[in-house]
């Protein structure tokens, strides 16, 4: 607002007299129909959240409580809070929804029935399928003020995360743009590979794209098509990719890439297959659309009636839509975050900034990053270390598998409460937190929260909650329905405890509802009283699991857990690791209950060698001298007491129809006290899913010193 400098002090002033007290500090009000030459009472509100900042930071700490009245507000750009703008421990500064009233923060543009027109241009028609030429409409957004358009791709694994291109949102539901084959069609398999394209992962950085047949006759309806993408498993069943196509060939029936993928090209498995986006030859559902960069325009398809009540709105802010900066103390409440192509909050430093009872939906990117990232690598590098960034998540995952104790800024004690997360395109919070060069804790936390629908865009390794840092927490959350992983681990200390997942892991090979791997130094990570369930059952989920400690992964923890239909492959898979202890869980109906291998005795031993990942990791921590040495002596001990061989704890275990307890045993794998039977070992109530044990249970006496699990305080809090 021009001026401010100028008008906020003469507010600020003013609205002592004019505006309510509560607890002796003022609050303000903000509106739609406000305006910011308003003093910002109820009746006389702002008109924007900047506005309100300002005021608050003139009041020299009298205004506590920021109002916001009913209705959307569009950003357009970063609503900015920094220290200026922190609270107190006992008064923290709150931007709330007035009396429960919806209130949204958008960062997209309405699309009104006024700006759909019928499509004229010959050239776009012939491209349409003949059965939906009359069901599709276009939108000119360069009348619109739309002037920036974002890609597709390239995204996926090992790339830097992308903010969304925009995105069609109708009644609040995202659409889909364009593809072949449609959803819930079989994905195409990838045909005879002509090249396999360079491979990043073997040193290869000369960028040459893969070329190979279709494998269908669909193609052959393309040749006008530009800006095209495919989206698949290209090779390794873990690592998912977009990338664009530079030819489609029709003469030789062929698509050549304009990108490689890190692995190279391969069609050996079931999981090798590729589905094409961006098309407008395949509008062919209701909710299909098109964004043609060239033209400007957008084509989307509608079946049935248009009418001004449809709410049809385009996302266009690629910044986060809220940043707080070195803020602390600071709260939003009853707030809805929607519709943008890049993150909802951002939060770096600072302490006790809290996310409550706020939903995130149809978000293009994640709905909560806390912490630095890292600026992303332009070559496709599996070890990169990059330039650290704020309000970017970037290359961070490529940057910390080398960088371990990369510090990420990420402030403390800051919450995320009781909101509801979904319809998010790659992954849903990105949490850092804590030091782990000193073991220092984050305290930061995600509780009580619904996240579900998160990997609209990416598919793998962009989970619910990204953890990293040391000391953080994710408790009695209920996550479901995605493709890839729900908790994707790095770091110390942390504490999952008392969620419940479900219906995730749905897609690829290799992968866990719950993973971390290919660090030792990271310990005493606690999972503890969840409920994973149906966890990888898909015809397209290939070898999943619900917890996966990969290629050495060392002591974890994991107690009064129940496992009921988790992972098509093993409930718990122990690559190699030391130290695990896997205590008073209840497996139920798994096909395999714990899957452990000695793989550092074989093809893994590389990571033991001296120079290599593990002795790079272990002595960047030091882990012989305090606070490592202190906190972990098994640890300490590690390079002394054959790191190679696998020496863990399974004990005190339930397992109830399930096929197999173990796969295998190594000598200093302590495997004992373990319960396997096919008869009801004393469930409450096991035709209604209610696994907590009767008093009376036969298990007490089969598993001296089994401890009954508080199955009925596991998932979301019933809040009165």
């Amino acid at each position: 607002m021009r001026n401010i400098k100028y008008v906020i002090p003469i507010l600020g002033a003013m609205l002592l007299g004019f505006i309510s007290c509560q607890n002796q500090h003022v609050s303000i009000f903000v509106s739609t129909d406000g305006n910011d030459k308003n003093i910002g009472s109820k009746e006389s509100p702002l008109a924007t959240l900047n506005a309100a900042r300002d005021v608050v930071r003139a009041s020299n700490g009298k205004i506590k409580t920021i109002f916001l009245r009913e209705g959307t507000y569009h950003l357009f750009s970063t609503f900015e809070l920094s220290a200026y703008d922190s609270g107190t421990k006992e008064f923290p500064i709150t931007y709330k929804a007035f009396n429960n009233e919806k209130v949204v923060l958008n960062g997209g543009i309405k699309i009104s029935y006024d700006d759909i027109q019928a499509i004229e241009d010959h050239d776009v028609l012939n491209r349409l399928l003949p059965g939906v030429i009359n069901k599709v409409y276009e939108v000119d957004l360069q009348k619109l003020n739309v002037h920036h358009f974002g890609e597709y791709g390239p995204r996926g694994f090992a790339r830097p995360y992308k903010t969304a291109p925009n995105e069609l949102f109708i009644d609040g539901k995202p659409q889909n743009i364009a593809r072949w084959p449609n959803p819930g069609e079989s994905p195409i398999k990838i045909g005879d590979l002509i090249d396999k394209g360079s491979i990043p992962r073997s040193g290869d950085f000369s960028g040459r794209g893969a070329t190979f047949k279709w494998n269908s006759e669909r193609p052959k309806r393309w040749s006008s098509a530009k800006d095209v993408f495919i989206a698949g498993l290209f090779n390794n069943g873990y690592a998912d990719d977009v990338i664009k196509l530079a030819e489609i060939n029709q003469e030789k029936q062929t698509f050549t890439t304009e990108q490689p993928h890190l692995y190279g090209f391969d069609n050996k498995h079931p999981w090798n297959t590729w589905i094409a986006y961006n098309l407008l030859e395949e509008v062919d559902l209701p909710g299909e659309y098109f964004v043609d960069e060239k033209s400007k325009k957008l084509f989307f398809y509608r079946d049935g009636r248009l009418n001004e009540d449809l709410d049809i709105q385009l996302s266009i802010l690629e910044e986060p839509m809220v940043a707080l900066e070195n803020a602390s103390f600071i709260r939003f409440e009853g707030i809805d975050f929607e519709c943008t192509r890049g993150m909802a909050v951002y939060i770096e430093g600072g302490e006790a900034c809290i996310l409550e009872k706020c939903d995130f939906k149809n978000i293009g990117l994640v709905a909560v990053c806390i912490g630095k990232g890292i600026k992303g690598d332009k070559q496709l590098r599996h070890d990169f270390t990059g330039e650290e960034v704020s309000r970017e998540i970037g290359s961070l995952y490529t940057h910390l598998y080398q960088n371990p104790a990369f510090d990420r800024k990420a402030g403390k004690n800051h919450g995320i409460i009781s909101c509801e997360i979904s319809n998010i395109g790659s992954g849903a919070i990105v949490m850092g937190g804590g030091n782990r060069l000193a073991l220092e804790p984050g305290g930061n936390y995600v509780r009580n929260c619904h996240i579900h629908d998160f990997n609209r865009l990416e598919k793998t390794y962009r989970s619910a909650v990204n953890i990293d840092g040391v000391g953080n927490l994710i408790q009695h959350c209920l996550i479901h329905d995605a493709p890839g992983t729900a908790i994707y681990l790095h770091g110390n200390d942390h504490i999952i405890e008392y969620n419940e997942v479900h219906h995730v892991m749905m897609d690829g090979d290799d992968q866990g509802a719950y993973y971390l791997g290919r660090d030792p130094s990271e310990f005493n990570n606690v999972v503890r009283y969840n409920y994973w369930h149906h966890i990888g059952i898909s015809p397209t989920a290939h070898s999943t699991m619900a917890l996966y400690y990969d290629d050495g992964s060392c002591g974890n923890v994991a107690y009064g857990n129940v496992f009921y239909k988790a992972g098509n492959r093993t409930a718990i898979l122990i690559g190699g690791g030391k130290y695990n202890k896997i205590s008073n869980n209840i497996f139920i109906d798994c096909k395999l209950g714990i899957h452990t291998d000695n793989r550092q005795q074989n093809w893994a031993k590389k990571l033991l060698e001296e120079g290599d990942l593990f002795d790079t990791r272990l002595s960047l921590f030091n882990i012989t001298n305090p606070p490592y040495s202190t906190k972990y002596p098994e640890l300490a001990n590690y390079w002394n007491d054959n790191p190679a061989e696998p020496a863990n704890s399974i004990t005190k275990n339930l397992f109830y129809k399930t096929e197999k307890l173990i796969n295998q045993r190594f000598e200093k794998t302590i495997i004992e006290d373990n319960w396997q039977t096919e008869k009801d070992p004393g469930f409450v109530d096991f035709e209604n899913n209610n696994y907590r044990l009767k008093e009376d249970a036969e298990v007490f006496a089969k598993i001296p010193g089994f401890q009954n699990i508080p199955f009925e305080e596991i998932g979301l809090l019933k809040i009165k």
